[in-house]
């Protein structure tokens, strides 16, 4: 069942090894962000590659996102940093814990320009959702940067989302309710959207640049 209270809500595919994820959990709560767990069932997903439920996926809830930004953009390294770190160690690191493979209806493995095991979500006032999604083996600080990035963007377009630089760029290649997916440009230090039906379409990875503030 899932706390309310909670700061995280670890949604976990049960294929995935309790071990994989639990000294993440341990970092999470000793940092004061409480964490509930959900486990689901594996799904069959036949849309578009980049809306797939990742193995975990990360809700932060909002009373603690100024909490989360503020511990993120800390120098000291302390159990919060600590635990985003062991989620990179686990699901996004070269030689990582846990490894998902995508495979298609005739048994085929694909490949994936951005990572499948582990997602943010973030839900703004507006009632759109958006979810972070990450490039193959992404650096550890590289992964920390796009975390905050995202939780940043998040909280600047909750302050005025009539005039947020997301309102401006309007969703891209999305239908119905599906979320807004954005990924993180590690050479170039910026977050930006992907066009999941130009992605899928074209079988690479589209995106879509954010405009800047202002």
């Amino acid at each position: 069942m899932i706390e309310l209270s909670a700061g995280f809500i670890i949604s976990v595919a049960n294929y995935v090894s309790e071990s994989t994820y639990e000294d993440v959990v341990a970092e999470f709560e000793t940092a004061q962000f409480p964490v509930s767990l959900e486990r689901r069932d594996p799904e069959v997903f036949a849309a578009f590659q980049f809306l797939m439920p990742t193995a975990v996926v990360v809700y932060l809830l909002k009373p603690y996102v100024d909490k989360f930004i503020s511990k993120m953009a800390e120098d000291n390294y302390d159990s919060c940093k600590l635990a985003v770190k062991k989620l990179w160690s686990h699901f996004l690191a070269r030689d990582r814990t846990f490894r998902s493979r995508l495979i298609g209806t005739q048994g085929k493995v694909f490949d994936s320009d951005l990572a499948i095991e582990l997602s943010f979500v973030a839900k703004t006032t507006d009632e759109q959702y958006f979810r972070l999604l990450f490039p193959q083996e992404l650096s550890a600080p590289e992964f920390q940067k796009a975390i905050l990035g995202f939780y940043s963007l998040m909280e600047e377009h909750d302050r005025a989302p009539q005039t947020s630089v997301l309102k401006r760029l309007g969703p891209v290649g999305r239908k119905g309710h599906y979320p807004r997916v954005l990924t993180w440009v590690p050479n170039e230090g910026r977050l930006v959207e992907v066009d999941i039906i130009q992605s899928s379409l074209q079988k690479t990875l589209v995106t879509v640049a954010i405009p800047p503030k202002g």
